[in-house]
């Protein structure tokens, strides 16, 4: 679907952005907590059975990108809520115990 399609290719974005913003001279690449609150969005709004997995790996990219320093990026209620939505809209059988 299209908005799988969308989640992907702004996940491609934001893995370049931080790709980039690992050199000195492009730091202001790096994405801060407002980027991958809307990748995260993004992927909610899919309704794959695969977005809760997408959004486990950004928030634990999130989590990496605050402990290296980066403190515009700290893990918070909206991609947490965001998650739990997606596990709700997966469809998947695991989802119940998934979001406890």
């Amino acid at each position: 679907s299209d908005r799988y399609v969308g989640a992907e290719q702004s996940t491609r974005l934001l893995e370049r952005m931080i790709q980039l913003g690992e050199n000195v001279e492009y730091r202001h690449l790096l994405p801060d907590s407002k980027t991958f609150d809307k990748v995260i969005l993004a992927w909610s709004r899919t309704r794959h059975q695969s977005a809760p997995d997408h959004i486990e790996n950004l928030l634990l990219e999130m989590e990496r990108q605050y402990m290296i320093g980066n403190v515009k990026v700290p893990p918070n209620l909206i991609a947490y809520t965001n998650l739990m939505l997606a596990w709700q809209r997966s469809g998947r059988n695991d989802s119940a115990t998934n979001i406890l």
